[in-house]
């Protein structure tokens, strides 16, 4: 029988001590987290794979400001690698407008039945921006664009559905 794999969290702990060896097993069972967030906000390849290699560069640096009592080691890694891919997007992106608001990724599909349930809880309005904005990676101008809707109502959705969203996880 395998051995149980070892929590991101005691990885990242190993880590902020220097632990090389815990970098590389970090970076096995992330990189597909990582890579595909990227993929998935630059649209590109080559781009994604320069946003991967600045996410675990940044996850090397700051690795010791990781604390499990505020959050899982998941979020907090796909989060640096969304900052990172949004830094390598080109600024003149093109964006295909969103023919249909009902995106690929549903409530059913999230597998945290916490994050399932706050989700379903959302209007499909501020659902939409909220995982168009953290899943796909786009910016509230994309967003804006996209959905043919004011920049300020496509900020105030996300910025809404992210705060519902954090009242409902803290309950």
């Amino acid at each position: 029988m395998p051995a149980p794999e070892e929590p991101l969290e005691s990885l990242i702990a190993a880590v902020a001590q220097g632990d090389r060896q815990a970098f590389r097993r970090l970076f096995d069972r992330a990189s597909g987290l990582v890579h595909g967030t990227a993929r998935r906000i630059l649209r590109d390849g080559a781009l994604a794979e320069d946003a991967a290699q600045n996410t675990f560069v940044k996850i090397w640096r700051a690795a010791a400001s990781f604390d499990p009592i505020r959050g899982r080691a998941e979020p907090w890694i796909a989060i640096i690698a969304r900052r990172c891919a949004l830094d390598l997007i080109p600024a003149n992106r093109e964006m295909e407008p969103i023919e249909n608001q009902e995106i690929a990724i549903e409530p059913e599909a999230i597998p945290d039945p916490g994050l399932r349930r706050c989700l379903k809880l959302l209007s499909p309005e501020h659902r939409n921006a909220l995982l168009l904005t953290y899943v796909y990676g786009l910016t509230h101008e994309e967003l804006a664009e996209s959905l043919g809707i004011p920049l300020g109502t496509a900020k105030s959705r996300v910025r809404r559905a992210a705060a519902a969203m954090k009242e409902c996880l803290d309950q």
